[in-house]
């Protein structure tokens, strides 16, 4: 059977007197260059002193998060999506934390580019995936309904078994596909656009609902995004934040509405912050928002609280 292979490139350059004076250490120097390197992928990058010590402390991290993954040090928290016209609570999107036993919280930003770079994010991902099927069961048996989104990488949609594992966990979890929304970047779907589609397929054919995350930060094709099995455009928070001064802001996230409109798709504001954004998108015919307006992200149990059991959202 023919399969398509994606070949990146990550070159590590040092530059002889000044990064060694032999074969061993120019390498080694090399080799070090070529590790940052990674973090971008077909990229290459020279040697800089301190590079080592550099690379040390992300090797640490690593084993600390591959431990992390096994032993419960993950958590979840869940940021509220609102719907504009009835300020009903619609869904969320999960998002995972890390309570490391020493540093604390550990951002998302720092160990979720780890994860993609050391081949972990697919056992992050798997542990997501289990994790949010366990807490959507429960809020479904306590009679609550919403739906649950999860953030994607490209790895998780390369493995050849992942929508048979989306399968085995909405049966095992005894879930109606329905409440479960993947989340894809914009970019990823650009990178690779004719596999996302063979990918996605599958997955709407489960029920799942697809969502585009980030949109508008990249450079999508129209062309391909008529194809792509999309329900769900959420709309990059970089046109969010200046969109009551900016006038440039407030027509593309317009253009984006009405797009998603045609095309059949609903919409999601990222990011919204002040009531005026509120405002605003509600007038442009956004359907739904999230941001810290209404919440930042919050562990399951003041979730409930907050949401679930209020009579009002907002």
């Amino acid at each position: 059977m023919q399969q398509k292979m994606f070949v990146t490139t990550s070159i590590g350059i040092s530059i002889f007197p000044d990064d060694g004076e032999d074969v061993s250490a120019l390498i080694k120097h090399a080799d070090s260059a070529m590790f940052r390197t990674k973090e971008k992928r077909d990229d290459f990058c020279f040697y800089e002193r301190g590079m080592e010590a550099e690379i040390a402390k992300r090797l640490k991290l690593e084993q600390e998060l591959r431990k992390a993954i096994d032993s419960d040090q993950l958590v979840l928290h869940y940021q509220p999506q609102i719907d504009f016209k009835t300020g009903d609570l619609l869904g969320a999107e999960a998002l995972v934390r890390w309570e490391h036993p020493l540093k604390g919280l550990v951002s998302p930003d720092d160990f979720i580019p780890l994860a993609e770079e050391s081949g972990l994010i697919n056992q992050l991902t798997d542990w997501v995936l289990k994790n949010v099927a366990v807490q959507t069961k429960r809020w479904l048996d306590e009679g609550y309904s919403l739906r649950l989104a999860v953030n994607l990488s490209v790895k998780d949609l390369m493995q050849e078994d992942f929508h048979t594992k989306l399968e085995d966990l909405i049966k095992r979890s005894d879930l109606p596909p329905d409440v479960l929304e993947l989340e894809i970047t914009e970019s990823t779907l650009m990178d690779h656009p004719e596999l996302m589609i063979k990918e996605l397929n599958k997955i709407k054919k489960m029920g799942i609902t697809v969502a585009v995350d980030d949109f508008g930060s990249g450079y999508s094709s129209l062309n391909y995004l008529k194809k792509l099995p999309v329900d769900v455009l959420k709309i990059d928070r970089s046109f969010i934040s200046d969109i009551e001064s900016d006038p440039n802001d407030s027509a593309i996230v317009a253009g984006i509405i009405a797009l998603a409109k045609n095309l059949g798709m609903s919409t999601v504001a990222e990011g919204v912050e002040t009531e005026a954004q509120r405002k605003i998108l509600e007038q442009l015919g956004c359907d739904t928002f999230q941001g810290y307006l209404v919440s930042k992200p919050v562990p399951p149990q003041l979730f409930t609280e907050q949401f679930l059991t209020a009579e009002k959202v907002i």
